[in-house]
């Protein structure tokens, strides 16, 4: 069971003895997260484990949290609710944008498209609309909105070092 200690300190017990990880502990860990539907939207079976730097906001709440009440060793699935992932859709980055600013190839509704922003980066979005002279943009992150389940594996645990 988790037990926050401190905003970014848990309880956490392996191979059969209590440690508590603190920020910068680091697991390694094997995982597939698929959304409800069963489509694979991440996992590390291609490339193998990989090393999770934890309590410094590098990991998904959600994910942390599932994996601060696991044991080296421990395989189990990891339900994650939308607002612990990547959060609830926001209606601010659904956008009304001027056709003309458009490249021709991004007038088509369904089609996914970068857009710069005035900052010089690049943002995606998938358009929704397209009328005479305004595209409506939604420039969500495509997992906003959606639970995760994750079946993880920890093989290993890396302590900070001091």
């Amino acid at each position: 069971m988790i037990r926050p200690v401190t905003t970014i300190e848990y309880r956490f017990v392996i191979t059969a003895y209590e440690m508590e990880f603190k920020a910068g502990d680091k697991v390694k860990v094997e995982y597939t997260a698929r959304l409800d539907d069963g489509t694979v939207v991440d996992t590390t079976e291609a490339e193998g484990a990989v090393i999770l730097e934890l309590g410094v906001d590098k990991v998904m709440v959600g994910f942390e949290e599932g994996l601060s009440e696991m044991t080296v060793g421990e395989e189990r699935e990891i339900v994650i609710e939308s607002e612990k992932a990547f959060g609830d859709p926001d209606p601010a980055l659904v956008m009304d944008l001027p056709k003309a600013g458009i490249p021709e190839e991004g007038h088509s509704v369904g089609k996914k498209i970068m857009v710069q922003m005035e900052n010089g980066m690049g943002i995606q979005g998938i358009v929704l609309d397209v009328s005479e002279d305004i595209i409506k943009i939604d420039f969500n992150h495509p997992l906003r909105g959606k639970r995760l389940t994750y079946r993880a594996k920890i093989l290993e645990f890396i302590p900070a070092e001091e």
